[in-house]
């Protein structure tokens, strides 16, 4: 009698693998912009002469001023290009949903962030300026 092998569970489908190409891309565009976007804080931030920043906003600041340069846009590109040309060949079928959860989770902390490290310093400023 032979043994029976345990069932294998069916690999996603090819729709799931499109989806999380198509978040990844999301997750690369929304990053991209952020940093674009962050440049006028930059310059906002160094009009009014700012010299000491919270720690996340200065952090957030270096990370998208490398990003934006044409090395830093190079590597950040592939380091989300290699990761959907994996997916699309099945290569995490076995948890591209919680891939798929990981980066739009991910999406909103990062939107999240950069509203706390860039926005809420210009906002604190605006308000130390009506209480004048």
């Amino acid at each position: 009698m032979g043994e029976e092998a345990a069932p294998v569970p069916p690999p996603p489908s090819e729709s799931l693998r499109i989806w999380y190409a198509v978040v990844q891309a999301l997750s690369l565009s929304v990053f991209l912009t952020l940093c674009w976007i962050s440049q006028k804080f930059e310059e906002i931030y160094a009009q009014l002469e700012m010299k000491t920043l919270p720690l996340p906003t200065e952090l957030f600041i270096a990370v998208t001023h490398v990003v934006r340069t044409p090395l830093g846009f190079i590597v950040t590109t592939l380091l989300f290009g290699i990761p959907i040309a994996l997916g699309l060949r099945g290569t995490f079928d076995r948890f591209l949903r919680k891939l798929v959860v990981v980066n739009v989770v991910g999406v909103g902390m990062l939107v999240a962030f950069y509203v706390l490290a860039l926005v809420v310093p210009i906002l604190k400023i605006q308000q130390a300026l009506k209480d004048l």
